[in-house]
């Protein structure tokens, strides 16, 4: 196999990733992380075949790796964005919760000073 024909097939199935009906075929849109998941093995895999039938397999370990880190620094990231907007909806909760009470005592007040 050539590296252009590993190249076409490359491109192919990221067209087809990309055109695929998910929703159809899930009911629903395709979650991000399996989409970056499926994305950069149609990537690595032909390239990876590649490197193995032209006796490169070090080089398809290196790619392995390389894919394997970039995809846990993403779930790394999601995973921090989650912890951060997680605490910012419990602060805001906290201040609205504050905010309600402190305007149901004044309104007691204020009933309870009417004659």
């Amino acid at each position: 196999m050539s590296i252009w024909t590993t190249l076409a097939i490359i491109a192919l199935a990221e067209s087809v990733l990309h055109w695929f009906p998910w929703r159809t075929a899930l009911g629903k849109p395709l979650p991000r992380i399996p989409a970056y998941i499926l994305g950069v093995l149609a990537i690595l895999l032909p390239l990876m075949a590649y490197d193995i039938t032209n006796h490169a397999a070090q080089h398809a370990l290196y790619m392995l790796a390389a894919a394997t880190v970039a995809g846990a620094s993403v779930l790394a990231a999601y995973a921090i964005d989650w912890a951060i907007e997680t605490h910012w909806r419990a602060r805001s909760a906290e201040q609205l919760n504050g905010t309600l009470s402190q305007q149901l005592l004044a309104k007691w007040k204020r009933e309870d000073a009417a004659p």
